[in-house]
């Protein structure tokens, strides 16, 4: 007898209704009413709090009712009204980044090697102490990642078209593929770098599985994977 009161309890608590038989605080206000009972309970690290506690008779008998399924089914018109209204969203901002023209002006490898250079030597404060720096003889791994850095940040509209995306439904994916976006275009403008703008995306990708996943991951700006 014990088993089957736990399988199908007489009383209902607030999380009960909301999580498995899909009320709302506002619906068990309007319907319910005050509780059977109440229950004071504590818990460590959370203090106390109470549990609302209502009976299965009662909440069987209003969920029957025309008046109940009629609040159910405008709540429901609502909630899918709002996700069509963000879907529209989503697509409008996924629409603005695939129509995104990135446009690479071609330097001559020299003037990009040593404007590279200057870029990065101008920013080592923001890299930590001592950090290392940049010559026209670095190594030829290292230049071509300051190189790809300098085209995406300072010869694209790769800031402008990130900032366009604050506020928008769907910005983390539209930031991504805006990303992907300018290291392919900068590969295209200049092949010799494509290798190391395949590294870059494809750091981006890794970055973006851990993040998703909630897995740590190595912080953007560093060596390997680079991510920014």
């Amino acid at each position: 007898m014990l088993f089957n009161i736990l399988l199908d309890p007489p009383q209902l608590n607030t999380k009960a209704l909301i999580d498995v038989r899909g009320w709302t605080r506002t619906g068990i206000k309007k319907f319910l009413g005050a509780p059977y009972r109440t229950e004071r309970c504590h818990r460590e690290n959370e203090g106390d709090y109470v549990v609302y506690w209502y009976l299965k008779t009662s909440v069987v008998a209003v969920e029957a009712t025309p008046e109940f399924k009629a609040f159910q089914a405008k709540r429901a018109a609502r909630s899918e009204a709002a996700r069509k209204g963000v879907s529209a969203k989503y697509e409008k901002t996924m629409d603005f980044v695939y129509k995104l023209d990135i446009q690479v002006p071609q330097l001559d490898r020299e003037n990009l090697v040593r404007r590279a250079c200057e870029f990065y030597n101008a920013h080592a404060n923001e890299r930590g102490p001592d950090p290392a720096s940049a010559a026209i003889d670095s190594d030829p791994a290292f230049l071509a990642r300051i190189m790809v850095d300098y085209i995406r940040q300072n010869l694209t509209d790769y800031e402008a078209a990130l900032h366009a995306q604050f506020g928008r439904v769907g910005v983390e994916d539209a930031v991504e593929a805006i990303r992907k976006k300018v290291y392919a275009a900068i590969a295209e403008a200049y092949p010799d770098l494509a290798r190391e703008c395949s590294r870059m995306r494809a750091g981006l990708d890794i970055w973006e599985r851990c993040r998703r996943s909630n897995s740590p991951a190595q912080s953007p700006g560093r060596h390997t994977p680079r991510v920014d």
